[in-house]
């Protein structure tokens, strides 16, 4: 009785000084720690995939696939506007959301190389660089090129006010915004009472400029 007692118990002390860090259960590979593993894959929220903001040239993100288990790398929006992904190449995503980007590269990773991917795309930094120039000609103090920032919109009486102001025989009330097709389809143009928004800050009246805009602010057909 003794005896199988004694062996009960040097059994038990055996299996205890057995470490529980040691996850692995084959013989031949080293332990992994808990502290060690690697982490489980992220879910897929909207801190990945941001469907609101647009990316623009200069956009620095980090990108992951979670099936690869490695840490995210960083990658940039390219002056061409487009972004070099591992595995998948160069994909365009200037004017586009992370999550649309993201969604382009899952389904080529789900073509290639997996049956359902994981993707992970967020802004780490974001671009200091102008989102492009509109033209202001015209009866204005200072005609020429003006650029964008990324961090306010610019309204064509803005615009007005950036070139200095109108000049002494400005047609305040016809301001024209002329927009060129991007395809080279029809050219659209507006009018802006731009008088209206300044004198009686009326700015349902106004209207957003975007790159490649022309700003023509027209002669009084009576200058008194």
């Amino acid at each position: 009785m003794l005896a199988a007692l004694c062996a009960l118990f040097l059994a038990s002390s055996a299996r205890a000084e057995i470490p529980d860090t040691d996850l692995n259960l084959d013989p031949g590979m080293p332990a992994v720690s808990a502290a060690k593993r690697k982490p489980v894959p992220f879910s897929m929220g909207t801190g990945y995939l941001d469907d609101k903001r647009t990316l623009a040239p200069g956009d620095r993100l980090s990108f992951r696939i979670a099936e690869e288990g490695d840490e995210p790398v960083l990658v940039t929006v390219a002056s061409s506007g487009e972004i070099d992904f591992p595995y998948v190449g160069r994909i365009n995503a200037s004017g586009r959301t992370c999550k649309a980007v993201a969604d382009e590269v899952r389904g080529i990773l789900e073509k290639s190389f997996y049956t359902k991917a994981s993707v992970g795309l967020a802004l780490e930094t974001a671009s200091t660089l102008p989102m492009g120039t509109y033209f202001v000609t015209g009866q204005v103090m200072k005609q020429g090129a003006q650029e964008i920032p990324r961090d306010r919109e610019v309204t064509v009486a803005a615009a007005v006010l950036e070139a200095g102001g109108f000049a002494d025989f400005a047609d305040r009330r016809r301001v024209r915004l002329i927009r060129p097709s991007a395809e080279g389809g029809e050219t659209k143009r507006f009018t802006v009472d731009v008088k209206a928004v300044l004198e009686r800050g009326d700015a349902r009246k106004d209207m957003i400029v975007k790159p490649g805009d022309y700003i023509v602010v027209p002669e009084r057909m009576f200058n008194f």
